[in-house]
């Protein structure tokens, strides 16, 4: 019996590449510090969380919400 690596949740580590969707839904961000509006994130992170719940099994479900936040102060330049 292979040993369970515990930081992925306990899961065996994979050898091959991640499922077309996760591929898919990765290329579809944009690049880093591209403007990306607050409802394109949560657009894409409700498409993340339906992925998930199509691929992965489980109970329940995730609901994204767009809600006013403070931002993280950014480094400076």
């Amino acid at each position: 019996m292979k040993p369970k690596s515990e930081p992925g949740g306990g899961h065996e580590p994979r050898s091959s590449e991640p499922h077309p969707f996760i591929q898919g839904l990765i290329q579809t961000l944009p690049e880093p510090e591209d403007d990306w509006p607050v409802a394109g994130r949560v657009k894409w992170l409700q498409t993340a969380a339906n992925i998930f719940d199509l691929i992965y099994k489980g109970d329940g479900g995730i609901k994204i919400e767009m809600a006013m936040a403070q931002r993280s102060p950014r480094p400076s330049e």
